[in-house]
């Protein structure tokens, strides 16, 4: 069967509370505390990325662009930074500067340039697989000392605790507008990989492919996702200056909780790569 269908907080909001909590700064988060290098060893990054799909590290100073993009290009492919709104926040087309411009964000894609919350999402959920990410790397240049944490939430462990049914549904439910993209949820060599994103007020428009269900249990299936990765305790990065976080996308969510300080300070300063799928030229 095909159905099409809009997925409504208002209606299917069972998750709000839960999001509320993890997202409020000063949650109940588990700290990856980074191991201090002098220099990044290639061979031992992809070892850790293997066994855990991540590594966190803290260097004595901050890595120029060539070295941080050669480090990048060694794990994979170098997604471009095309979208014309984040021009200006782009060195050599690669490098994305995410810093805190605005207390409140013009709109959900300017989320990680504000204090507001960055809600928990897959990196370019909406484009085909092979235009996401494989992993992401992060340079923290500068950090206050009550900035934002980045927060990771394991698949894995989600996708235990979803019910057989919800997955077969998840499986075969794919954004409506972006045909290209991938199914919310599809194993990948015996792992469970979600392709996700809460967009927040902004409804979801969904068509599904599969098996009868209502659009009703749908819509649950999607509400229950929601719930068990906002119920999921997340991974903690706190960044401090020259430190350097790379995690696998197809591994973990993640998201950021609010910046609730005060003054105008905004010193929260990472730059940011994304790594393809596609094989290293």
């Amino acid at each position: 069967m095909i159905l099409s269908g809009i997925f409504h907080k208002e209606t299917y909001g069972a998750y709000l509370k839960a999001r509320q909590s993890v997202l409020c700064p000063g949650g109940a988060w588990r700290t990856i505390h980074p191991e201090t290098v002098q220099r990044i060893d290639l061979e031992v990054l992809k070892g850790i990325l293997d066994r855990q799909g991540y590594a966190h590290f803290q260097m004595g100073e901050s890595l120029d662009d060539n070295n941080i993009m050669d480090i990048a290009g060694r794990l994979g492919p170098l997604l471009a930074e095309l979208p014309e709104e984040l021009v200006s926040y782009v060195r050599h087309g690669i490098i994305l500067e995410v810093k805190e411009h605005f207390i409140k964000a013009p709109g959900i894609d300017m989320q990680p340039f504000s204090r507001e919350a960055v809600l928990v999402h897959t990196e370019n959920s909406r484009s085909p697989i092979e235009d996401q990410p494989k992993y992401i790397i992060f340079q923290c240049l500068a950090a206050g000392k009550f900035d934002s944490p980045t927060l990771l939430f394991p698949m894995e462990q989600i996708a235990g605790n979803i019910s057989q049914e919800d997955k077969e549904i998840l499986k075969h439910l794919k954004y409506r507008n972006f045909p290209e993209a991938p199914p919310f949820y599809r194993k990948e060599n015996g792992n469970s990989v979600f392709s996700f994103r809460d967009f927040g007020d902004v409804p979801l428009e969904w068509i599904y492919k599969g098996n009868e269900f209502s659009a009703e249990r749908i819509n649950e299936a999607v509400e229950n996702l929601m719930h068990t990765i906002y119920q999921t305790m997340p991974y903690e990065i706190k960044w401090t200056s020259s430190s350097i976080f790379v995690f696998d996308n197809t591994r973990f969510f993640h998201a950021k909780p609010e910046n609730l300080q005060n003054g105008d300070s905004l010193d929260r300063h990472l730059d940011r790569i994304r790594i393809g799928m596609g094989p290293l030229i």
